[in-house]
């Protein structure tokens, strides 16, 4: 794991593009629980690193609000550098926690699909543009787009 990355807080995000029927049209795909656990929760688990906040549709903020009490969601000025991993990932892929840890500021980790995956970025930069501008420009962001 790199310096920037550690210091970074993890955020979870929804991108509404969550294919799990009429579960994702209620909650996030994060708060979605597989198991024992929900996917925000694996997800910490898999960076050994707790989520420090949420981005999700509008549609979705009450509930994200209501089951992550405590938790920013959709406000995120305040955190600074955030390592941004979307909430469909399983995080049970120990490659895929590799190339996580080791983004760089600017960086952008992408599905062969083109979803994005995970991004080094800033909780301003999250809040203003939005997961959905930024999985449309990540290729533009100035950093290294790797595919995984």
């Amino acid at each position: 794991m790199n310096h920037d990355t550690e210091q970074a807080k993890l955020v979870v995000f929804d991108d509404g593009r969550g294919r799990f029927g009429p579960l994702t049209q209620v909650w996030p795909a994060f708060a979605i629980r597989s198991g024992a656990l929900r996917g925000a929760t694996r997800i910490a688990n898999a960076l050994q690193r707790r989520a420090c906040g949420g981005v999700v549709p509008e549609t979705h903020v009450a509930i994200a609000r209501e089951a992550y009490a405590g938790t920013p969601i959709n406000q995120l000025v305040e955190l600074g550098a955030v390592l941004a991993v979307n909430g469909r990932w399983s995080g049970m892929d120990r490659t895929i926690v590799e190339a996580i840890e080791n983004l760089r500021p600017g960086d952008a980790l992408t599905t062969p699909q083109g979803d994005l995956l995970a991004a080094f970025t800033t909780g301003e930069t999250l809040e203003q543009r939005g997961v959905q501008q930024l999985s449309a420009e990540h290729a533009s962001w100035g950093g290294e787009q790797r595919v995984c």
